[in-house]
């Protein structure tokens, strides 16, 4: 093995081509044979490198949800960093200002999407398999917060009174877990009177139903209302809300964004979500907080009104409003010191070609997608910024997944 990539497969050199083979790391001796296309696959490892290590959990290399618990820590720390650095070298960055990992522990995952298949009366519950759609039935992980793993069973005996597959998307709130069931057709009296006497006798905060990952979520019941604690302020979440996967990872990220923002008194967060960076923002300076979710808006203004009354310092406006089709720009960015954004996988082009037009001196881009967040870090310094810090924050442990914060100045 000649390195890792970027998903966390082992990189194998063949004559003159490079192929990828999961659950291998730089330096291993391995047997292989070919697999579905130009695949390759790990038959053994002859001889193990000396920066491989112990996988924590038994169902690493058949679960899919993590890829790298095979690594050491200083490997995995150096590919968590490389994720991030090649993407942007991919960009035409030749030293990319890159530093070390913001590590996040094990054990910190609050929020999971747990898929379930029931046959024969059999349920299995849990992560898919890599690249495949069997579930990997889970009796434990390291990965997700204690408090989840423990109700493992519970789910799949609530599992097994809903459709013959599906998934849960479990979170995990301040006072309880918050469940989105998510099956192909609308839940029957008697699924309804399932979850409601789950909910009841597992003292869940809410369950909720959507079609769908991604549409409307559907209240089934609510015992109370989940409330997550955002920079010192509690937020009703709405169902099926974003949140940061993990509550560590959450303020590691609001205190970098803090201080990549000292001294910025008027700031844009875009793709803001229920608050996670607003709230931390709002009390230091006035802040306009914009995105396309209306609920998620909600439950923001709210937070800030009620702590607001409470005499806590708010200085918040919000907006619903699609960036992705409108971007903030022109005028509407006048006066503003710093705009920081956080959108979904597919990144922000549209607003950074804004920002990039407008007279912001300052932009803070936060991104769970090195690729889309290392093309619009080119559009932003193509335009005239200037790539100041990237930091990888290591928030989706084992995961292939990174999370990133930049600083952009002009």
């Amino acid at each position: 093995m000649v390195g890792i990539g970027h998903a966390g497969d082992g990189v194998v050199r063949v004559g003159e081509h490079t192929h990828h083979v999961p659950w291998t790391v730089t330096g291993d001796r391995i047997r292989i044979r070919a697999g579905e296309g130009s695949s390759l696959a790990l038959v053994e490892v002859v001889v193990a490198s000396a920066q491989r290590a112990d996988p924590v959990c038994q169902h690493f290399g058949a679960c899919g949800g993590c890829v790298a618990q095979h690594f050491d820590a200083p490997t995995y720390r150096g590919w968590r960093h490389d994720q991030v650095a090649a993407a942007l070298r991919q960009r035409g960055f030749d030293d990319p200002p890159v530093e070390d990992v913001t590590m996040i522990g094990a054990g910190s995952r609050r929020r999971a999407t747990l898929a379930w298949r029931t046959n024969r009366g059999h349920v299995d519950l849990g992560f898919r398999e890599r690249g495949a759609h069997r579930i990997v039935a889970m009796t434990m992980c390291p990965a997700l917060h204690p408090d989840i793993v423990a109700r493992l069973g519970d789910l799949r005996g609530l599992a097994a009174r809903l459709d013959a597959a599906g998934r849960l998307d479990v979170t995990r709130c301040d006072n309880g877990l918050d469940i989105t069931v998510e099956q192909k057709r609308e839940p029957t009296l008697a699924m309804r009177q399932a979850m409601g006497a789950f909910a009841e006798a597992a003292d869940v905060a809410r369950i909720s139903w959507r079609a769908g990952q991604g549409g409307p979520a559907e209240m089934v019941i609510q015992r109370r209302a989940p409330v997550v604690t955002l920079a010192g302020v509690a937020v009703a979440l709405p169902p099926a809300a974003f949140l940061q996967p993990s509550a560590a990872g959450e303020v590691a990220l609001q205190d970098l964004v803090m201080t990549m923002l000292a001294g910025a008194r008027r700031i844009a967060d875009l793709f803001c979500g229920c608050g996670t960076l607003s709230l931390a923002l709002a009390q230091r300076g006035q802040v306009l907080a914009i995105d396309s979710d209306a609920q998620a808006i909600g439950a923001l203004r709210a937070a800030g009104g009620a702590a607001g009354g409470r005499g806590v310092s708010i200085g918040l406006q919000t907006e619903v409003r699609d960036l992705f089709r409108r971007p903030l720009q022109g005028a509407e960015l006048k006066g503003y010191d710093a705009v920081v954004f956080d959108p979904p996988r597919a990144g922000a082009a549209a607003q950074a070609a804004a920002l990039v037009a407008s007279k912001v001196a300052t932009v803070v881009a936060v991104s769970c997608n090195p690729a889309t967040f290392a093309r619009d870090a080119r559009l932003l310094v193509d335009g005239g910024f200037t790539l100041r810090r990237v930091v990888p924050i290591d928030q989706f442990v084992w995961s292939q997944h990174v999370e990133v914060a930049a600083l952009f100045t002009r």
